[in-house]
């Protein structure tokens, strides 16, 4: 089992929610087709609004996508995983983007 966690964050603390939602909705259509086309599970988007106690307040959102993969097909999608990063940072520049690719192992 793998897992897929995409943050994205909004670097402008005068973004409604509505524009952010907006802005990101386009790769947030990406990750959907990747899941798609990996897994039927379903994803987890959850929606951050801007918190008094952040130094900047932004929107920010994470996607959570849970991929049940044969060793080789996961070994591949984690070479392809970083192209995925800069897609979706050469189309959202002005936000922030990370991302973390794990391998789950149960006993």
């Amino acid at each position: 089992m793998y897992s897929l966690s995409v943050d994205i964050v909004s670097t402008d603390s005068f973004m409604s929610e509505e524009e952010f939602r907006e802005l990101t909705g386009v790769c947030l259509s990406y990750l959907e087709a990747l899941k798609g086309a990996l897994d039927n599970r379903p994803s987890g988007i959850t929606f951050y609004p801007p918190s008094p106690f952040d130094k900047f307040q932004v929107w920010s959102l994470r996607y959570v996508l849970m991929i049940s993969a044969g060793k080789q097909r996961g070994e591949n999608l984690m070479k392809f995983y970083p192209a995925i990063v800069r897609l979706l940072e050469y189309d959202l520049p002005d936000f922030e983007i990370k991302a973390e690719m794990a391998v789950l192992n149960f006993s």
